[in-house]
């Protein structure tokens, strides 16, 4: 349709269809963009999520080696405990001795692996390690010096290794 000056009509509105092809390239780009964009904001949360929960499963780890650990150096201190002589007393002592050494070690790492501002909520723990470590310790010192019936440095490690009622 013509219009009284000779120029299309639909021209005349902005309408001609070279107009509306660039308009539509125009929005499927836009929105192409669009997309990458939320897709790259998607793939870099879930990289910090996945670096995020694989550090939590680390210190999980970590943790449950401790507690394997604590059971080891039970166990051995209970063969010392049962001893009926220093011979017998020496089969367990090296390796009790050797696990304090890995449970010390375990005990820094799993605190290392923590956020500096989280360091906090272990202390406790880290405080009745040291005990537990200290007075197993002293309980291979005391069975290796007086025999293997030396029952305070035991006796002392039970009533701490329980966490205090709050």
């Amino acid at each position: 349709m013509m219009t009284d000056d000779g120029v299309r009509a639909d021209n005349k509105r902005g309408g001609g269809i070279a107009v509306r092809m660039r308009g539509g390239v125009l929005h499927l780009t836009l929105a192409g963009l669009a997309g990458a964009a939320i897709g790259i904001g998607a793939v870099l949360t879930y990289g910090t999520q996945v670096r995020e929960m694989e550090a939590a499963a680390d210190r999980a780890i970590t943790g449950e080696r401790i507690n394997g650990t604590i059971n080891a150096v039970v166990m051995d201190s209970r063969g010392m405990y049962m001893s009926r002589s220093v011979a017998e007393l020496e089969k367990f002592a090296p390796p009790l001795l050797a696990n304090l050494v890995r449970l010390e070690d375990l005990a820094r790492a799993w605190e290392e692996k923590l956020p500096a501002g989280r360091r906090g909520e272990i202390a406790d723990a880290q405080t009745q390690l040291r005990r537990f470590v200290e007075l197993r310790r002293q309980m291979v010192a005391a069975g290796r010096r007086e025999g293997p019936r030396r029952r305070t440095p035991l006796a002392t490690t039970m009533s701490i290794a329980r966490p205090a009622r709050r």
